[in-house]
């Protein structure tokens, strides 16, 4: 959340929700990612892609997270709760669903 919330000095949550207030939501709803290729190990435990979108009337959102365990899993729903909130507050429409999905799982033990 740090990094979403302080990404080089911008909130960047805070601007992509801003962004689709004012250009409404139907509109190409901005991705929100921790990940800066040609920066960070690309190898490393991200949250690679984070979107929420509007459709009946309800955000829907959807979350990638690369390299990270399952063991994370619980907390990893609480920072995506999280955000899902804050653009269903800050938009004005209810929670819908939430894909979560995993690539190139690490093992803890490993």
């Amino acid at each position: 959340m740090s990094r979403l919330e302080n990404f080089e000095g911008v909130n960047i949550l805070d601007r992509a929700i801003k962004y689709l207030k004012q250009k409404g939501v139907m509109h190409n709803n901005p991705v929100l990612s921790e990940y800066q290729a040609g920066k960070m190990d690309p190898q490393g435990d991200y949250l690679a892609f984070f979107q929420a979108n509007v459709f009946g009337k309800k955000v829907h959102a959807t979350a990638v997270f690369m390299n990270h365990s399952l063991n994370n899993k619980e907390e990893d729903l609480e920072v995506l709760w999280y955000l899902a909130t804050r653009y269903s507050e800050e938009l004005g429409y209810a929670l819908g669903d939430m894909s979560l999905f995993y690539v190139g799982y690490k093992n803890q033990n490993d």
